[in-house]
């Protein structure tokens, strides 16, 4: 199988990113770029979407046209800058390209080295990586890649109904010799969720907002994806999230969700929640919104340049409201909690997902002693 990689650019930039289109066709790469891989009639925003969500990597075409200092990147580049959190430390995922001398918007170079196309070598640069993530989830996917101390294969489930309805579910099976059962029970879970969430189960449909479900009417979506990363292991937890998307004929854009899920290995398997870190996780969760609040009202004047306004204020309030259920997708890093927000949570569609990563120490007056936070700051038998 060819590497996926999908090109995010501006549109005054098309005619110069088509060359690389063309270049990484002919180097037996599979890339995906909108203006040659729509077709007319097709719904722009659904395969936008299809094809940002099931890419290997994201090559972010970087020019004048498409950033400012202080100014919006593209979304698909935002959404790929959350989803990087989730990848392996090691990973290559989301690589910038620069076009041309161009202001590199701050939260986007100091996490990533980019590469200048008008350097000599460049591309020769550019392509090295490309194996090498082909490499990477290569092994990930027919070998397994070691988690903590299980090795994990991807498995996927497709369906094709007709040309108008899609199903592809990727997802992990775990194998382990110290942890068998645990592996086992992993598996089961993660594969009880394949039949949950296919279109094949009607219980599975996902509802826009402002819609409901009558009686027994149930929705299914016109394309279901869903993928997941490997966040955070140690002997004694794991921590991963898995990313839906879905798409309704007539709505005005595809919709994204996340589902986080932290196990503990103490006699048995056990799925930890977020009430389960805190002697009082009531006063927890007014200290999560005050810190939320925070980074994302930062965050918001990072990427625009200008202080939120009032309705983005309310917006990220009401969002981080505490007693709410709004920080239920959460990872467990080793000296962080870190908290993520589905599209329209706590900002518009364009900003994608956003993650707040809170640190223990700022927790620490509500952490339980033996919680099962300690399982993620030891790489043995905490």
């Amino acid at each position: 199988m060819a590497l996926r990689a999908f090109l995010s650019y501006a549109r005054e930039d098309r005619e110069r990113v088509e060359g690389y289109f063309d270049a990484l066709s002919h180097g037996g790469y599979d890339p995906w770029m909108d203006c040659r891989k729509i077709l007319p009639g097709q719904n722009w925003e659904a395969e936008i979407d299809h094809a940002l969500t099931s890419a290997n990597v994201v090559l972010a075409f970087l020019s004048k046209s498409s950033v400012s200092k202080r100014g919006f990147v593209q979304r698909e580049v935002n959404f790929a800058l959350d989803r990087l959190k989730y990848k392996l430390p090691t990973d290559i995922y989301l690589i910038p390209l620069l076009l041309e001398q161009c202001d590199v918007p701050t939260h986007l170079a100091s996490r990533l080295q980019y590469i200048d196309l008008s350097v000599n070598g460049a591309w020769e640069q550019v392509i090295a990586s490309l194996n090498l993530a082909a490499e990477q989830q290569q092994i990930a996917a027919v070998d397994g890649t070691m988690f903590g101390p299980f090795r994990i294969v991807t498995k996927t489930h497709e369906l094709h109904a007709d040309r108008d309805h899609e199903l592809r579910i990727e997802y992990p099976v775990f194998s382990s010799t110290v942890l068998r059962d645990e592996a086992a029970e992993l598996s089961a879970f993660f594969s009880n969720r394949v039949r949950r969430s296919s279109a094949e189960d009607p219980h599975a449909a996902q509802v826009t907002e402002g819609e409901t479900l009558q009686d027994d009417e149930h929705i299914v979506p016109d394309g279901y994806w869903e993928s997941f990363d490997l966040t955070h292991a140690t002997q004694r937890m794991i921590s991963m999230p898995v990313t839906m998307s879905f798409f309704f004929s007539g709505a005005a854009h595809p919709n994204h969700e996340i589902e986080t899920f932290n196990f503990v290995f103490d006699r048995g398997m056990h799925q930890i929640h977020l009430a389960d870190l805190f002697t009082d996780p009531a006063a927890a969760e007014q200290r999560i919104n005050r810190i939320c609040v925070e980074q994302l009202s930062r965050h918001l004047w990072e990427i625009t340049g200008d202080d939120p306004d009032q309705p983005a204020i309310e917006w990220i309030e009401s969002g981080c409201a505490p007693n709410r259920g709004n920080f239920e997708h959460f990872l467990l890093m080793s000296d962080r909690l870190s908290i993520t927000f589905s599209p329209y949570q706590v900002g518009p569609y364009a900003l994608g997902f956003q993650s707040v990563d809170i640190s223990y120490y700022e927790l620490r007056h509500f952490l339980r002693p033996d919680g099962p936070h300690i399982y993620a700051q030891s790489s043995g038998d905490a």
